[in-house]
């Protein structure tokens, strides 16, 4: 800092002008950073429970369609939606597959 090494009652009083500025923007700049990683955390979230409601009314809705057709699928918890579409694909398959044989 050149202003300390002068060592007159200016330079310390522009010395510590510019280290309570320096800290006071890094409080800003950490203070921007939190809230902007506690927005990103929240819309994350939000996506997060957008999609599972989704695949579960999906997932519902097509386990509707197959029972229709007398074809039997569980339909688990949103949390489980994952694992319930992989059953799905693998039961899709088995139905179009029976379908096309049928014909």
């Amino acid at each position: 800092m050149h202003a300390k090494s002068l060592n007159t009652d200016k330079a310390w009083v522009v010395y510590e002008f510019l280290v309570d500025t320096y800290f006071r923007v890094q409080k800003i700049i950490n203070s921007y950073s939190e809230l902007v990683e506690l927005v990103r955390n929240e819309i994350n979230a939000d996506i997060e429970e957008t999609v599972s409601r989704v695949l579960d009314k999906k997932l519902k809705s097509f386990s509707k369609t197959l029972n229709k057709y007398s074809i039997n699928v569980i339909t688990e918890s949103v949390s489980e939606t994952t694992k319930s579409l992989v059953t799905y694909f693998d039961t899709l398959i088995n139905v179009v597959q029976s379908l096309l044989k049928l014909k």
